[in-house]
């Protein structure tokens, strides 16, 4: 039988011996709430949040596409709890931005160097 991941192909990164699905799971949704602002702070249930991973893993998903400034830094961290610390066959990639400010308003500057690119 055909799982549906299956439908989707898959890729090789090209000089290596990586193959994803190319459906992946986006982890923006796993952060939480805090007053009006959407995607900040953890989730109402951490164990919740790595249900949902734990089971898109177990669907086939290979590939997660997270931010920095999802939480900020909150969905990361999930994301090495959950599946990569124990799950080598999951991949992350994510989009930085550094120096927000705490008010979560902005400014939303690309992180460009080593040092500002942490999980």
């Amino acid at each position: 039988m055909i799982r549906q991941i299956d439908l989707a192909g898959c890729f090789t990164l090209p000089g290596s011996a990586v193959t994803l699905n190319r459906a992946d799971y986006g982890a923006m949704q796993l952060a939480g709430r805090h007053d009006n602002k959407l995607i900040w702070g953890p989730p109402r249930d951490i164990d919740v949040a790595i249900a949902v991973l734990r089971e898109a893993a177990a669907s086939g998903v290979n590939h997660i596409d997270s931010a920095d400034f999802y939480g900020p830094h909150v969905t990361k961290q999930i994301i090495w709890r959950c599946c990569l610390r124990s799950r080598p066959a999951v991949s992350a990639t994510a989009k930085y931005l550094s120096n927000l400010q705490q008010s979560g308003v902005g400014p939303w500057n690309l992180a460009s160097q080593p040092r500002q690119v942490h999980l």
